[in-house]
């Protein structure tokens, strides 16, 4: 009896195969391993933080909600610009940097820290030109205090997701945005229990400046016993210089704004055209798609810590980090698309039934019948 030859079905299927196969397998190498660590602190954070506004939106008006989220955008967009790309470049240098490694944190979070101190400043001293509802709301003093604290608080938090896996740290992560988001969520409930109108910003703020005090007093400790650090103890490497940074910073530093405006800018943009209460739909819907970017984002972090010692690995890497990134990706996608509606249905109907209009179905809304 004659054999019957492989066709190209049965080859393509076994090719199809190997790929699923090596897709699924190497979950423990360190890189994919601290990718996983990101993705599961951005689900902590993403899950907490449509918790976070579920409350707010239980506890105050949309008007409310929407006023003072727009001011966390605003602060949101202005701190993380603020730290001038320099979380990437830790992510880059950091694993080579050896003995330098504390010289180099401390110098990027100097530089952040200032630089974001100086953009709340002007942006709140500014703010009645081109905020001028928030400054209605809030007041001209309360704007600037409230911008001249939290942005650079806010760098400081943002820095710290680049510093915990450039010394190989990622676990520590979501441990870290779980304190933060329970502490967001106590502190909102304290804060709408005392009747403060403001209390949605002011818990944000109180929850990240203790995150950030408990988190900069660990990393000092672990920093200061560079060899329990692998990237410290590393073999010697030549010193990272200013300039290597500074080149590595504004290469995408321009994209990395236009990313940033786009994300966190456009809150403005929907108070200022459509008012507060169309803002409190949008800052509620927006986080459940941006969640998406994250898993992709946590996946991406978690290469550069690794393969930045080690360049010849990058290709090779990055296709194992794609292949990974969409095992997670794809099925968050179909979540999202299924369970959106559902979701934006429990903070009530202005939320869910108001998050897929456009803005003249949204100002007809609002407009009285004639």
């Amino acid at each position: 009896m004659a054999t019957i030859p492989r066709d190209g079905r049965s080859r393509t299927h076994d090719v199809f195969t190997a790929r699923t196969s090596g897709v699924l397998r190497g979950w423990r190498s360190p890189q994919h391993r601290d990718g996983l660590a990101l993705i599961l602190s951005s689900a902590i954070t993403s899950g907490l933080g449509l918790l976070f506004w579920l409350v707010a939106a239980r506890l105050y008006d949309p008007g409310t909600v929407g006023l003072n989220s727009t001011l966390l955008s605003a602060m949101t967009l202005l701190g993380t610009v603020a730290q001038l790309n320099l979380g990437n470049a830790l992510l880059r240098f950091v694993p080579v940097a050896g003995r330098g490694t504390h010289r180099l944190v401390a110098l990027c979070y100097v530089v952040a820290v200032v630089a974001a101190a100086a953009a709340g400043g002007v942006f709140a001293l500014g703010a009645r030109w081109w905020a001028p509802e928030l400054v209605d709301a809030f007041g001209a003093a309360d704007v600037l205090v409230f911008f001249a604290v939290a942005t650079p608080v806010w760098t400081m938090f943002v820095m710290q997701d680049y510093v915990l896996p450039a010394i190989k740290r990622a676990a520590a992560v979501p441990v870290e945005n779980l304190v933060f988001s329970v502490l967001k969520l106590v502190f909102l409930t304290g804060a709408a229990a005392l009747g403060l109108w403001s209390g949605i910003a002011l818990s944000w703020l109180a929850a990240t400046a203790v995150t950030v005090l408990a988190v900069t007093v660990w990393l000092v400790r672990v920093l200061s016993r560079g060899k329990d650090v692998d990237c410290i103890a590393a073999t010697p490497a030549p010193a990272v210089t200013v300039r290597d940074v500074g080149t590595f910073v504004r290469a995408d530093y321009a994209g990395v704004v236009f990313l940033l405006a786009a994300v966190f800018g456009l809150p403005l943009v929907v108070l200022s055209r459509l008012g507060a209460e169309a803002a409190a739909v949008y800052n509620v819907a927006w986080p459940i798609a941006y969640a998406l970017y994250l898993v992709v984002n946590g996946m991406g972090q978690s290469l550069v810590a690794h393969v930045a010692a080690e360049p010849a690995r990058l290709e090779a890497a990055r296709r194992a980090m794609v292949g990974k990134a969409l095992v997670v990706l794809v099925p968050a996608v179909l979540a999202c698309a299924l369970l959106a509606q559902p979701l934006l249905s429990l903070f009530g109907p202005d939320y869910a039934g108001a998050a897929g209009c456009c803005s003249c179905c949204w100002r007809s809304r609002r407009s009285p019948t004639p």
